[in-house]
């Protein structure tokens, strides 16, 4: 991570992908509760400039799944150019019953 972070030149934006694991809730009775990213640890973002992506799910009436390859691109590069600079979740993490068997 670290080399990855210092090829960025400074003030430059990143954004960091997320597996939806850092989502995961505590116990039971978070599964249903909402969640962003900003109820992950100040660590979580190895510099000020980055910019977190969390990947979740996609449900839909024949079940839950995750998203390609192409939709993560495009929500990355939402996210890079997002003004104000903000963080995101693509899809959803809640409930976590919902997320998809790998």
């Amino acid at each position: 991570m670290r080399a990855l972070t210092e090829a960025v030149p400074p003030g430059r934006p990143a954004v960091l992908l997320l597996t939806s694991a850092h989502a995961a809730p505590e116990d039971e009775d978070a599964d249903a509760g909402p969640w962003s990213p900003a109820l992950l640890p100040p660590r979580a973002r190895p510099t000020p400039d980055c910019r977190l992506l969390v990947l979740g799910w996609r449900t839909r009436p024949e079940g839950s799944r995750w998203h390609t390859a192409e939709e993560i691109s495009e929500a990355a590069l939402r996210v890079l150019d997002a003004a104000p600079p903000r963080d995101a979740v693509l899809g959803r993490v809640r409930p976590w019953s919902t997320r998809p068997s790998a």
